[in-house]
C-alpha cells in the first residue's frame, strides 16, 4: 500500500506540471511577440525618418526662396514616393518652407525654424530651409494591439553663402609708397621692395581657412567650431613663419593652375627669410573680445564649417598677420616740416586690420591707429610782440586716435548673379590732451585716450611765472547718417571706397581751445616763488628782462588778444555742436555762460587797463618799467580776481599761431603714415554659394 500510494502521489505531480509549462510557454511567446512588434515599429520609424531626411534634403535643393519655380512640395512628394512606393496606406506628408536660424555658439538651445507666411513675398524670398513631417499608421505585427502611428520630422537648409572681405584704411595697401608697411617691415629686416613686388603678383590668389588648418595638421570635421580650434596648441603657438609654410602647402594643393602664384609666394617667403617677422605671433581667429586676423567668424550667421571654406586673399592674410604681430611697436614718423620742425611724432597700431568671413551679419574692422604728437617750443623766433621776451613757452602732448571703422554684411544672395551688400560705419577721431593717473601724458594702453588721459597736464609756461594746466577729451564724429551701403556683384575682387566723412580738422582746434580755456588752472612752476600779480605785471612790462615795453604796447597787445579771443569764443559754440564730447566734465553744458563771462571780463579789462597812466610820466622816471609795474600793482588794475581772464588772453595769443596749423600738422602725420582719416575702403574677395550644398540641421 505504501508503495502504491507513493506511485500515485508521484503520478499526480507529473500531471500538474503540464499546465505550468504551457502557461510559461505562452508568456514567453507573448514577450517575444511584443518585442518583435516593437522592433518592427522601430524599424518602420527608422525607415520613415530616413525617408523624411532624404525628402528634406531634396526639397532644400530647390532653395533659396520658397517661391522658387521648382516647387519644393512636389520635389518632397516625389522623393517620398520614390523611397516608400506609391501604395503606402496611412501615410501623410507635410512639407513646409521657411527660415532656419542657427543657434549662437554659446547657446544651449537648438536653432529655430519658422515657416514662411503664404503671400508674403519678403518671407518667401528669405526661405533657406525645408521641413518635412511624415506620419504613418502601421498595424501590430501580431495584431495584438491594433494599429499605431509613427512619425518623423527632418529639417534641411541650403548651405548659406559665405562672403570674404577686408576693411582697410590704408595699412594693407601693397605698395612701396605705403610708409606704414615700410615702417613695419624694415625694422624687422624685411626686403620691402622684394616683398611688395612678389605680393603684387599674388593678386587674386586665395586659400581657405580649412585648407590652412589641414596644412597645419588639424583635421576639420563637419561639426568643428572656432572655439575648439582656438584651444589647440598649434593655433595658440602659430607664428608668421608657420602660417607662411601652411599657406604654401594649401596653395600647392590647388594644382598646376596656381603655379605662378606659388612662385610669387615663394618670393614673399624669400623676402621674409632673414627677418624676425617669421617669429611674430599670429592670432588667427578673432573673437568679440580679442582681435584676430580672421574676424569673429563664429558670430557670422553661418556654421563655422561653412565659414572655413571661404576664400581669403593670400597677401591680405600675410600682411594682416605681420601688422597684428608687430602692432605693439611704435612707427616712427619723420620730422614734420611745419612749425619750424618743432614737432616729434610717432604712431602705433592698437589693433590689427581684420579679414571678414561669413554670411549676413558678419563684420570686420580696420586697424585702430594712435598718433602721438609732441609740440615743444620756446617762444623766441616763433612768436612776436611781448611774448618774445616774456618767458613764454609751450609743451603740448597731443594724442589723436583713429578709431576702428566697421563693415557689416547686411544682405547676401545667391542666384544667377551672387551679390553681397555691406554697410560701413566709420569710426570716431579721438582727441586728447592730459595725463593718466600715474602722470604719463602718453597713452600706451589699448583703451581709448578719452578714458585714460583724464587728468590735467602742464601745457604752457606764461610770462615766466605761470604754469597752465589743461586737458581735452573729445571725439569728432566722422560717420554719416544713414551709414553708406554698397552691393558687390563681381567680378571679384571688387573694391569700394574710400567711404565715410572726411573729418573737418578745424573742429580739432575748436575742441582743443574749448577744453583748455574752460579747464585751465594756474599754479607756480617748481622754481617760481608763486603765481601772483607781481610776477605777471613784471613780466608783461619787461622788468625782467628789461627793454621796458611801453604801457601802450602792452595795452595794444592785450586788447588785440582779447579781440581775437572773443572772435574765437563766439564761434566756439557752433563748432562744438558738431563735436561729440566723451568727457562731459571738460566741455560741459555751461560752455556758453563761461564764454560770455570770460569775454565780458577781458573786454572790460582792456578798455581801461592802462589808459590812465602816461608813458611820458614813467619814461621820466629812473626805472620806467618799475614805474609801470608799481602803477599796475598799487592800483589793483591787474588783481587776483581778474588774473585768470588776462592770462587766458595771453594763453590764446600763445596757442593761436601754434594751433591754427594743427590741421596741416595732423594731415602731415597721416600722409607720412599713408592712412586716411575718417574714411574706409572695403574689398570683397569672393562669394561662395556652396555649389548647391544642402545639410540637415534638425
Amino acid at each position: 500500500m505504501r508503495q502504491r500510494d507513493r506511485v500515485a502521489a508521484s503520478g499526480g505531480r507529473q500531471r500538474g506540471s503540464i499546465p505550468i509549462l504551457a502557461f510559461s510557454f505562452v508568456i514567453v511567446v507573448l514577450i517575444l511577440s511584443f518585442a518583435i512588434d516593437a522592433g518592427y515599429a522601430f524599424m518602420q520609424r527608422r525607415n520613415l525618418q530616413r525617408t523624411a531626411d532624404m525628402a528634406a534634403l531634396a526639397g532644400a535643393q530647390t532653395l533659396p526662396g520658397c517661391a522658387n519655380a521648382t516647387s519644393f512640395t512636389s520635389v518632397v512628394n516625389a522623393n517620398v514616393t520614390a523611397n516608400m512606393g506609391s501604395n503606402v496606406s496611412g501615410l501623410t506628408v507635410s512639407a513646409l518652407c521657411g527660415v532656419w536660424t542657427s543657434p549662437l555658439p554659446t547657446a544651449t538651445v537648438p536653432g529655430t525654424f519658422v515657416a514662411y507666411t503664404q503671400g508674403n513675398a519678403a518671407s518667401a524670398a528669405a526661405g533657406n530651409a525645408v521641413q518635412v513631417s511624415l506620419s504613418m499608421t502601421i498595424p501590430s505585427f501580431f495584431q495584438l494591439v491594433g494599429t499605431r502611428t509613427i512619425a518623423a520630422t527632418a529639417t534641411a537648409r541650403k548651405a548659406p553663402a559665405v562672403v570674404s572681405f577686408k576693411v582697410d584704411s590704408g595699412l594693407l595697401a601693397l605698395s612701396t609708397s605705403n610708409s606704414v608697411l615700410s615702417s613695419i617691415l624694415t625694422p624687422l629686416g624685411v626686403n620691402v621692395q622684394a616683398y611688395v613686388a612678389s605680393g603684387q603678383q599674388l593678386v587674386g590668389a586665395t586659400v581657405t581657412p580649412s585648407g590652412l588648418l589641414q596644412a597645419l595638421g588639424i583635421s576639420v570635421a563637419g561639426d568643428v567650431t572656432v572655439a575648439s580650434l582656438t584651444g589647440l596648441a598649434t593655433i595658440q603657438n602659430l607664428t608668421v613663419g608657420k602660417l607662411l609654410t601652411a599657406t604654401q602647402t594649401a596653395l600647392a594643393t590647388q594644382g598646376a593652375a596656381v603655379s605662378a602664384s606659388i612662385t610669387a609666394l615663394n618670393g614673399v617667403v624669400s623676402a621674409l627669410a632673414n627677418s624676425s617677422a617669421l617669429n611674430l605671433p599670429v592670432n588667427l581667429f578673432g573673437s568679440a573680445t580679442s582681435p584676430g586676423v580672421l574676424a569673429n567668424i563664429d558670430m557670422a550667421g553661418v556654421s563655422d564649417a561653412n565659414a572655413l571654406t571661404a576664400n581669403v586673399n593670400v597677401m591680405d592674410l600675410i600682411s594682416a598677420a605681420i601688422i597684428g604681430g608687430s602692432g605693439v611697436n611704435a612707427i616712427s614718423i619723420p620730422s614734420l616740416s611745419i612749425l619750424g620742425n618743432l614737432v616729434t611724432a610717432n604712431a602705433s597700431i592698437i589693433s590689427p586690420p581684420q579679414i571678414g568671413i561669413g554670411g549676413k551679419g558678419a563684420s570686420a574692422t580696420t586697424a585702430q591707429v594712435r598718433i602721438n604728437l609732441q609740440v615743444n617750443t620756446q617762444a623766441n623766433g616763433l612768436l612776436g610782440g611781448v611774448l618774445n621776451i616774456a618767458g613764454t613757452s609751450l609743451k603740448l602732448p597731443l594724442t589723436v586716435e583713429l578709431a576702428r571703422s566697421t563693415a557689416t554684411v547686411t544682405d547676401l544672395q545667391c542666384g544667377a548673379t551672387p551679390s553681397a551688400t555691406l554697410q560701413v560705419t566709420s569710426g570716431l577721431v579721438n582727441l586728447c590732451v592730459g595725463q593718466d593717473a600715474s602722470g604719463n601724458p602718453i597713452n600706451t594702453g589699448s583703451g581709448s585716450c578719452t578714458t585714460i588721459l583724464t587728468n590735467r597736464t602742464p601745457i604752457a609756461t606764461l610770462l615766466g611765472a605761470i604754469t597752465v594746466n589743461g586737458k581735452v577729451n573729445a571725439s569728432l564724429v566722422t560717420s554719416t547718417t544713414p551709414a553708406p551701403t554698397n552691393t558687390f556683384t563681381g567680378p571679384f575682387p571688387q573694391t569700394w571706397g574710400p567711404v565715410g566723412s572726411t573729418v573737418d580738422l578745424s573742429q580739432i582746434v575748436g575742441a582743443l581751445l574749448g577744453g583748455l580755456m574752460i579747464d585751465v588752472g594756474t599754479q607756480p612752476p617748481a622754481n617760481s616763488p608763486g603765481a601772483n600779480v607781481g610776477n605777471v605785471t613784471s613780466s608783461l612790462l619787461g622788468v625782467v628782462p628789461n627793454p621796458a615795453f611801453s604801457i601802450s604796447t602792452v595795452n595794444n597787445y592785450l586788447n588785440s588778444a582779447a579781440q581775437n579771443l572773443q572772435a574765437t569764443l563766439n564761434g566756439l559754440s557752433s563748432t562744438l555742436s558738431s563735436v561729440l564730447t566723451l568727457n562731459v566734465g571738460s566741455i560741459g553744458s555751461s560752455l556758453n555762460t563761461t564764454i560770455t563771462g570770460l569775454v565780458n571780463t577781458v573786454g572790460g579789462l582792456v578798455g581801461g587797463l592802462l589808459g590812465t597812466v602816461s608813458d611820458l610820466f614813467c619814461d621820466a622816471q629812473g626805472n620806467p618799467a618799475q614805474c609801470r609795474a608799481s602803477y599796475l600793482n598799487n592800483n589793483n588794475i591787474i588783481s587776483t580776481s581778474n588774473l585768470t581772464p588776462v592770462l587766458t588772453s595771453v594763453l590764446y595769443t600763445l596757442l593761436n599761431p601754434l594751433l591754427t596749423p594743427i590741421s596741416n600738422l595732423i594731415n602731415t602725420a597721416l600722409n607720412a603714415l599713408g592712412v586716411s582719416i575718417g574714411t574706409t575702403t572695403v574689398t570683397v574677395n569672393s562669394i561662395n554659394c556652396q555649389n548647391g550644398l544642402v545639410q540637415l540641421v534638425n
